[in-house]
């Protein structure tokens, strides 16, 4: 995992007044129930993977009944966040938040039933790394289940794919995005034996439309409140342009699954 020191107090307060309690990407039940439709997680020993905030983590060990989630990050600051969230929701038996370091993840070869994550696999440059790490630590037979912002496939990307990856980067945010191919082939590269990937791209403009409606209606005074007026300025432009990017086909959110040789 590489070192994640994007986040300040007030970006996590404005993601989750746009995202969600415990959300910095799209989330919510409906959201994770469709990424994990048919996936039978009751009971199982489940790695959060990027868990951010803890919302997702929270999901997986409640409404999913994991028997046990390891909330995984690099950053302390999100970390507490999803610590107090735990508490709060008298999770603390079942999830347990775990700061990380960048690089192989401290734990032992085939520890978990199965490992999920959301909008994280885009801020890593060697994706092949990353998931041969989650191979190994998968138990045999086990699921990998992602989803994630991705690169389209066209040879020449859009005006507006290219607007919103350098305001992205202008705004000291590091995202490393490429194709649905390139997932899969690291994917096979890192020995998963049965890999599926789902354009969710479609949902998602719908759901990043709402998202734009809330930024600039009802969150409108509470970000400007919270960023003051050139932070508001830069959440409204990332908005605007993640719906731009995403109507044109060339930034896509996909819903990946690999499973791990039984």
């Amino acid at each position: 995992m590489t070192k994640n020191a994007q986040y300040t107090d007030a970006t996590r307060e404005s993601l989750q007044r746009i995202f969600g309690k415990g959300f910095t990407s799209p989330g919510g039940r409906e959201e994770m129930a469709r990424l994990l439709n048919g996936l039978d997680l009751a009971g199982q020993t489940v790695m959060d993977l990027g868990c951010g905030l803890g919302g997702d983590s929270l999901l997986l060990g409640g409404a999913f009944g994991a028997g046990k989630v390891v909330s995984v990050d690099v950053d302390p600051g999100n970390l507490e966040v999803t610590g107090e969230a735990v508490r709060e929701a008298g999770l603390k038996d079942v999830v347990t938040p775990t700061l990380v370091e960048p690089g192989p993840m401290p734990f032992p070869d085939a520890s978990f039933d199965a490992v999920h994550s959301k909008a994280m696999i885009c801020h890593i440059e060697d994706k092949a790394a990353l998931f041969s790490e989650v191979c190994r630590v998968l138990r045999p037979g086990g699921t990998f289940v992602a989803a994630d912002w991705m690169a389209g496939p066209a040879q020449q990307l859009s005006k507006s794919y290219h607007d919103f990856a350098n305001d992205l980067a202008d705004a000291g945010l590091s995202f490393f995005f490429q194709t649905a191919v390139q997932h899969r082939e690291a994917l096979k590269a890192a020995g998963f034996a049965q890999i599926d990937l789902e354009d969710a791209s479609p949902h998602i403009l719908g759901y990043a439309q709402e998202l734009l409606d809330r930024v600039t209606g009802e969150a409108e005074a509470d970000l400007r409140d919270t960023l003051g007026e050139e932070g508001y300025a830069g959440i409204l432009r990332r908005s605007q342009g993640r719906v731009d990017a995403l109507a044109s086909g060339d930034l896509q959110f996909q819903y990946m699954r690999a499973k791990t040789s039984a």
